[in-house]
């Protein structure tokens, strides 16, 4: 069955909710692993993870303080991986991407 494994946005509305004025990571499970589902592709495919459909969307879910580590390691992967951002299209996606950074 996949409804184990579908997640909603409203698993992380109360969560969100709460931490939201904080900058601080949730340990919610639900969040953590979304946390790690986004993180994991960041080491092979750096920039271009953006093009998955609803990467940042669902990046975007998470509490400030998760959406901020994703968001660090992203920009850890993209400098370490030299990948130039030839469009702007590319820099405009990147900075709404790392919003917690700024």
């Amino acid at each position: 069955s996949t409804s184990g494994i579908l997640i909603e946005k409203t698993d992380f509305v109360a969560t969100s909710a709460a931490e939201t004025e904080g900058e601080e990571r949730s340990t919610n499970e639900t969040t953590t692993q979304i946390e790690a589902l986004l993180s994991s592709p960041l080491s092979t495919l750096a920039l271009r993870v953006l093009g998955i459909p609803s990467y940042v969307e669902l990046m975007s879910y998470l509490p400030w303080g998760n959406w901020k580590q994703v968001a660090s390691t992203l920009l850890k992967s993209v400098i370490s991986s030299n990948t130039p951002l030839s469009e702007v299209e590319q820099v405009e996606q990147l900075f709404r991407t790392i919003t917690p950074l700024l």
